[in-house]
């Protein structure tokens, strides 16, 4: 289908096009916010859909929303106006199922840092009982720094998730990168370094990486 055929065959009124234009940046709003924005523009990049995406046309607007949604840089067909409302009504339920499983992935991590929280208290509760075993009788210096001990590790909170605790604490253990991390250190060792832009998929250790490599 031409591209043209949307506002030019089909003409849409000023009023109908403010609504579509409202609509569709909206959607991309809310994938920018599952994604990350930066996500998102290398996302666009790769489905050939960053022109379309920044594009004052809505008919290209609406394309890369396809695009980005099905993750399909195949789509190339414009939609003619009587197929816009049912494509935005299926691009808002595929984010509802989205946001819908992040919101359940949110609630999971929560529960399992609950129930982490709560075996903690449990840990020390049982080390409490048992020094008052071990320790029976009038309290004594030794006594008395356990209890101090006791009450820093009672207070103590566990706040890390659980991706906290999987997270690299040091190079060494990000596994995969050697070539990139020691091509980082190099530039980072430069009198004079230079912008640095680390890129990659999602989930391969972008800022991992580049938290340790500025403590070493």
């Amino acid at each position: 289908m031409d591209t043209k055929q949307l506002t030019q065959t089909h003409k849409l009124s000023p009023d109908r096009e403010l609504a579509l234009e409202k609509h569709v940046s909206a959607l991309l709003s809310i994938l920018a916010e599952v994604h990350g924005e930066d996500q998102l523009v290398l996302k666009a990049g790769k489905l050939d859909s960053l022109e379309l995406m920044q594009s004052e046309k809505i008919e290209d607007r609406l394309l890369a929303l396809e695009r980005l949604v099905h993750e399909d840089p195949s789509i190339v067909d414009q939609r003619p106006p009587e197929e816009v409302d049912e494509v935005l009504d299926e691009l808002e339920d595929y984010l509802a199922d989205l946001l819908a499983r992040r919101t359940v992935e949110d609630q999971l991590e929560a529960k399992i840092a609950a129930r982490m929280q709560e075996r903690h208290l449990d840990y020390v509760k049982d080390i409490r009982t048992q020094v008052l075993k071990e320790e029976a009788g009038p309290d004594n210096a030794q006594t008395l720094k356990k209890y101090a001990e006791l009450e820093v590790l009672e207070q103590r909170s566990l706040a890390y998730s659980t991706i906290d605790l999987m997270r690299p604490k040091s190079l060494e253990e990000v596994v995969g990168q050697d070539d990139a991390i020691k091509s980082l250190l190099t530039k980072l060792s430069s009198p004079y370094p230079q912008h640095i832009l680390v890129y990659g998929p999602p989930g391969v250790g972008k800022t991992t990486v580049a938290r340790l490599a500025l403590q070493v």
